[in-house]
């Protein structure tokens, strides 16, 4: 092929993508209804307004949802977001989730971290097959002297002394015990 004809099908593919129609772009959800600001909720049934009230709390902390999301994602004025987010129930609703997450929190995070000691562990008593996972088991083991207590060695100086030991014979001279750190002398000096 050469460069001329190479050229010329580009120019066709070119005017090609200039005449094709353009896809339309998706359609816009429905903006929801004019809403009397004296009362936003008037025109919602009760049982409407306890879904929504479950939706709301489902999505109330959801930290990828922005404000405006929320109101496009459940059809609502800012207008309905807030008086629904001001009624009692909703409030009592947010109150009760807030004592029961601080009831789970401690348990949740044990258990969290039970997980991931035992997933890091897991990793660390792996062979590294390959540099890259010799990295990962270094990794992991780093990871894991953060998460697991550290415990403190017995200081042999601070050591309970051990018990004297008894005379094998009421003649013999009782011995001292053993220094810290060191065993008994199993073949005591006897005295001239």
């Amino acid at each position: 092929m050469t460069t001329t004809q190479t050229h010329r099908i580009e120019k066709s593919l070119t005017q090609l993508r200039n005449t094709a129609p353009r896809p339309a772009s998706p359609p816009r959800p429905a903006a929801p209804p004019p809403v009397d600001p004296a009362r936003p909720l008037a025109g919602i049934d009760p049982e409407r307004l306890c879904e929504l009230r479950d939706d709301l709390l489902e999505d109330w902390d959801c930290p990828t949802m922005t404000d405006l999301g929320l109101c496009r994602a459940h059809g609502l004025t800012l207008k309905q977001v807030r008086a629904i987010a001001e009624t009692p129930e909703f409030q009592d609703a947010l109150e009760d989730l807030r004592v029961i997450r601080a009831m789970r929190r401690e348990p949740v995070h044990a258990r969290t971290v039970a997980l991931a000691v035992d997933r890091l562990s897991h990793i660390a008593n792996h062979e590294p097959t390959s540099a890259t996972y010799a990295k990962e088991i270094r990794l992991a083991v780093k990871h894991l002297l953060t998460i697991v207590p550290k415990t403190e060695p017995r200081d042999s100086s601070r050591a309970d002394p051990a018990p004297p030991i008894p005379p094998a014979h009421p003649t013999q001279p009782k011995q001292s015990p053993p220094l810290p750190g060191r065993p008994a002398d199993p073949h005591p000096r006897q005295p001239a």
